[in-house]
C-alpha cells in the first residue's frame, strides 16, 4: 500500500550486473521468460541474475551485486508516469497481470525489467526517452489487491479530468526504486514524506473491496490519509468500476453496514509489512495530534466521502420514471438508514419523508411496507424529541394497521407490526409525560409479547420491566404493583440465564 510495502519480501541485494549484460539483453530474456511462462518464469529469471553459475559457487549470491543503490532518507522520489505510460505498460505485458497482485506484478515483471539499471520503472522509462514529471496525483493502495483493478481506478482519471494527458501519476510500485532497502527514521515520516504529500498536492485513496477496504487496515494508507488532510492536499476515494456497481447495489439493498465498515479504522490496530515502519508511524502520530484524532480525521473524510456517494444515488433514483418508484422507495429507506447509521439525522430524516411518500403513492398508507417507514421515521423523530410528531405518526399507523386484517396484538398476519406500533406510541407517551396514557398501551404490547413469545422469551421480560419502570415513575398511584413486576423480571430471569441483578 505504500513505500514500505514495495520492498521486496525476501532482501535482494541490488547493485550492478555483470557487465558483459546489456540492458538489451536482459530485457529481452526477461520479456521472453514472462512471455512463455509466466509470472513464476519471470521470477526464476531474476533470482538466475541474482544467484548465478558464473561469477561464484552455485548458490551463493554472485560477487557482481557487491554494490547497491545508497539509500538517500532526506530524498523522495517525486517524479510520476503518464497515463499513457501505465496503458502502454498493460498492453506490454496483456496475458500476464489477470488475477495477480501489485505485489507478484512487482516481483515478477519490474524486479527482472530494472535488474540491470538498478532503478525505478520511473527512471528505466526516462532512460528510455520516454516522459516522465514531476507527479500530480499519489496513489494510496494495498499491495495485496489485484493490480488489474488499481490501474482500473487510476486510469479512470482520464474520464474525468479536463486535462488528462497533465496527469503524472505517483504509484509506488512504480516511482519507487524496488531495489533499495529503506531505512526510515523518525525524520523521514515526520518531515520527508509528509512534505512530499503536501507537495504532490492530491490524493487518490484506491478502497477494495468496497465491503471491506484493506486500505483502512493497513498503517501506511491511513498515515497517507491523515498527511494528506493534515497538510492541506486534496483527497480523493474511488472505486473499480466492479467495485462501484457492487457498491451501489448494496446500497439499494440495504446490505451496507457503514458501522462495521468504520469499525476497522484504528491505527493501533493496523498492520504493516515493515513492524518498524509501523512503529514510526504510530511514534510520528502520538508525538502530533495523538492516534485518536488521527482515527477521527479519517472517519471524517469516509463519512463525507459515503455522503457524497448516497446524494449521487439519491439522485439518480429520484431522476427515474415513475415505473420505478418503488425502486426509488426503497433506495431512499435504505439511504436513510445510512446516513441514520452516519448519525446524521436531519438528512436520514429527510429520506425517510421521501421514502414515505414514494410508498404512500405507490401502495397507499395502509401497506405492511408503508407502516415500516413511518414508524422508523417516527422513532427517529422520537430519538431527536420531536415528539408531538412522532406521536401523530404512530396514532396513524396504529389506525392503519387496525384496518388491515389480522392485525391484532398476539395474533394475524400483522400482529408483529401492531405489536411494534403499540409499544412505539407507548414510549414516546410516557418521554411526554403522558404516563396513565401510556400505561394501558404498554400492558397491551406486553400481552402481545407474551402470546407471541412466551413469558420466558428475554423480550417479553424487557417489556415487563419497561411496564414496571411506568408504573413506578407514577409514584404513590402504583407502588405495589411495580414491586409486583419487578419480582416478575426477577424470577423469569432467573429461570433464563440464573443468577441476575435487577435494576430497581
Amino acid at each position: 500500500n505504500s513505500i514500505a510495502e514495495s520492498a521486496p519480501k525476501a532482501p535482494i541485494s541490488s547493485p550492478q550486473l555483470r557487465r558483459a549484460r546489456t540492458l538489451p539483453e536482459v530485457l529481452e530474456e526477461g520479456t521472453r521468460s514472462v512471455g512463455s511462462g509466466g509470472i513464476e518464469a519471470a521470477r526464476h529469471h531474476w533470482n538466475k541474475l541474482r544467484v548465478g553459475t558464473k561469477g561464484g559457487p552455485p548458490g551463493q549470491e554472485n560477487p557482481a551485486f557487491s554494490k547497491r543503490p545508497v539509500w538517500n532518507p532526506n530524498e523522495f522520489p517525486l517524479e510520476g508516469v503518464s497515463l499513457s505510460s501505465l496503458k502502454q505498460f498493460l498492453r506490454e505485458h496483456e496475458g500476464q497481470l489477470t488475477g495477480r497482485t501489485t505485489d507478484e506484478v512487482c516481483r515478477g515483471i519490474l524486479l527482472p525489467a530494472t535488474a540491470a539499471t538498478l532503478s525505478s520503472y520511473t527512471e528505466l522509462l526516462k532512460s528510455r526517452g520516454e516522459p516522465v514529471a514531476k507527479a500530480t496525483v499519489f496513489v494510496s493502495h494495498a499491495w495485496r489487491y489485484p493490480f488489474c483493478d488499481l490501474l482500473d481506478v487510476v486510469l479512470s482519471l482520464e474520464k474525468t479530468e479536463l486535462k488528462p494527458e497533465e496527469v503524472w501519476v505517483w504509484l509506488d510500485v512504480f516511482c519507487v526504486n524496488q531495489h533499495v532497502v529503506a531505512e526510515r527514521t523518525f525524520s523521514w515520516w515526520s518531515t520527508t514524506f509528509r512534505e512530499a504529500v503536501r507537495d504532490i498536492g492530491r490524493t487518490l485513496v484506491v478502497l477494495a473491496p468496497f465491503d471491506n477496504p484493506t486500505p483502512l487496515t493497513r498503517a501506511w494508507c491511513l498515515f497517507e490519509i491523515f498527511s494528506t488532510v493534515d497538510t492541506g492536499a486534496e483527497l480523493e476515494l474511488r472505486l473499480s468500476s466492479d467495485e462501484e456497481l457492487a457498491f451501489a447495489k448494496a446500497l439499494r439493498a440495504g446490505e451496507f453496514d457503514f458501522n462495521q465498515w468504520v469499525s476497522k479504522v484504528n491505527l493501533e490496530r493496523a498492520e504493516a509489512y515493515n513492524p518498524a515502519d509501523r512503529e514510526q508511524i504510530l511514534q510520528v502520530v502520538e508525538s502530533s495530534v495523538g492516534i485518536t484524532a488521527l482515527n477521527t480525521k479519517v472517519l471524517a473524510v469516509l463519512t463525507q466521502w459515503l455522503t457524497v456517494q448516497a446524494r449521487g444515488l439519491q439522485t439518480t433514483q429520484l431522476q427515474r420514471s415513475k415505473s420505478r418508484r418503488l425502486s426509488s422507495g426503497t433506495t431512499l429507506l435504505e439511504l436513510g438508514k445510512l446516513y441514520q447509521q452516519q448519525g446524521d439525522f436531519p438528512k436520514a430524516v429527510d429520506m425517510y419523508r421521501a421514502a414515505l411518500e414514494h410508498l404512500c403513492s405507490q401502495h397507499g398508507q395502509a401497506h405492511p411496507g408503508t407502516l415500516a417507514v413511518m414508524l422508523r421515521l417516527a422513532d427517529l423523530l422520537k430519538e431527536q424529541s420531536k415528539l408531538d410528531e412522532a406521536e401523530a405518526l404512530c396514532r396513524k399507523a396504529m389506525q392503519a394497521y387496525e384496518d388491515l386484517e389480522g392485525a391484532a396484538v398476539g395474533g394475524g398476519d400483522h400482529a408483529q407490526g401492531m405489536l411494534e406500533c403499540v409499544n412505539q406510541l407507548a414510549i414516546v407517551l410516557k418521554k411526554q409525560g403522558k404516563l396513565s396514557e401510556a400505561e394501558p398501551l404498554y400492558r397491551q404490547a406486553l400481552a402481545g409479547m407474551i402470546v407471541m413469545h412466551g413469558r420466558e422469551d428475554i423480550l417479553t421480560i424487557k417489556f415487563i420491566q419497561d411496564l414496571a419502570h411506568l408504573l413506578k415513575k407514577q409514584g404513590a398511584y402504583k407502588p405495589q404493583q411495580a414491586s409486583a413486576c419487578l419480582s416478575t423480571v426477577y424470577c423469569e430471569t432467573q429461570l433464563i440465564v440464573g443468577h441476575v441483578t435487577v435494576k430497581s
